[in-house]
């Protein structure tokens, strides 16, 4: 059995908080998850500015699948 390089997962969580910080200030893709209309990406429609941290853990998940060499 062959140990993982990724010590406890470190590396692996640093890099996934800066995939959802980066998710999360996305208001194209915010948008989109949030409003369900015809044209969710019209301002007329829906003006407002999404909080992308409200949506992480709800619409925005990260499971991690890891494998024996990583």
């Amino acid at each position: 059995m062959e140990l993982s390089k990724v010590k406890y997962g470190k590396e692996i969580g640093r890099n996934l908080k800066k995939i959802g910080l980066k998710l999360a200030k996305n208001q194209k893709l915010l948008k989109l998850l949030v409003n369900t209309g015809k044209d969710p990406l019209n301002e007329k429609v829906y003006p407002e500015e999404i909080d992308g941290l409200t949506l992480l853990n709800k619409n925005i998940k990260f499971i991690p699948l890891l494998t024996a060499d990583e």
